[in-house]
């Protein structure tokens, strides 16, 4: 197999081939012409996909799709996370059933997010696994409101300006509608957040907090803004993608047998915590 215009994949051929399966043969073609930084950002996210794949060695291949919509979205992807992003998906897609090309969706999904918005997903639903890990699967009702609602987590708005990693030239406020208008049009997190200071989020809120034993955290509350934020099964599924884990069903996203390491450049917060149902 020729390669083409020296991707370096670990310096081997071969493990592309272990990676791709025969669609490894349609790499030469799909990168010649381009510029190093394009081949560079392939190389990183093939990089990401050969670490998080459990299936490298397994029969099969990533359809030509998959590949096809990775090197074209994927190329211009400077981030870091977002290549993480790219390349678990890569990871997610290789399998023996030759139909099976899910996995061209979601680069289509991450074509359309912006950077912030993959930032955002990715904080949201490590803090969404961190608050809720180990609930059972009869408590995890995502089609339902009420369901929705007991996996609801709050956050300090200072706690997302923090593990967004915002820079004094970045315009915070104005960046917040614009993220999650996104993830909401992609049904990545519910029909239903909020801002402002936790008493005015609504009745249920307030409840939770009138408790003598919780006068502190109530207090804090009323300081405090806060965004609220509730998962959805699509969400999650980008999650699991996304981490070369798209054999799981998105019921098993809380279980405690399952973890997903966190980015070593992102600092996630104590603040955020689940909201109390009534």
């Amino acid at each position: 197999m020729d390669i083409g215009t020296g991707l370096s994949i670990v310096g081997s051929a071969r493990l592309l081939e272990r990676l791709l399966g025969p669609t490894a043969d349609y790499i030469g073609e799909g990168i010649k012409g381009w510029t190093e930084k394009r081949v560079a950002n392939v190389d990183r996210i093939l990089r990401y996909a050969t670490k998080l794949s459990d299936r490298i060695d397994q029969r099969g291949a990533v359809p030509p799709k998959v590949l096809g919509g990775v090197l074209k979205e994927g190329s211009f992807c400077d981030d870091e996370l977002c290549a993480q992003y790219f390349g678990g998906v890569l990871a997610s897609s290789k399998s023996e059933i030759s139909r099976d090309d899910r996995g061209a969706s979601y680069v289509a999904l991450l074509g359309r997010l912006s950077t912030y918005q993959i930032r955002a997903h990715y904080c949201f639903y490590h803090l969404f696994k961190r608050e809720s890990n180990g609930v059972g699967v009869e408590d995890l009702t995502l089609g339902t409101k009420k369901g929705r609602e007991s996996l609801e987590i709050a956050i300090p708005l200072l706690d997302y300006f923090s593990f967004m990693g915002f820079d004094v030239e970045e315009e915070q406020l104005e960046l917040l509608p614009h993220i999650m208008s996104g993830l909401l049009k992609e049904l990545l997190i519910a029909d239903r957040f909020e801002t402002g200071a936790g008493v005015l989020l609504g009745e249920r809120y307030v409840e939770s907090y009138f408790n003598e034993d919780e006068a502190e955290e109530f207090m804090d509350a009323i300081i405090r803004p806060e965004l609220a934020v509730q998962p959805t099964s699509a969400g999650i599924e980008l999650f699991l993608w996304a981490h070369g884990k798209g054999n799981l069903s998105p019921l098993s996203f809380f279980d405690a047998d399952h973890s997903f390491e966190l980015d070593s450049t992102i600092v996630m917060p104590r603040g955020p915590h689940k909201v109390k149902s009534s």
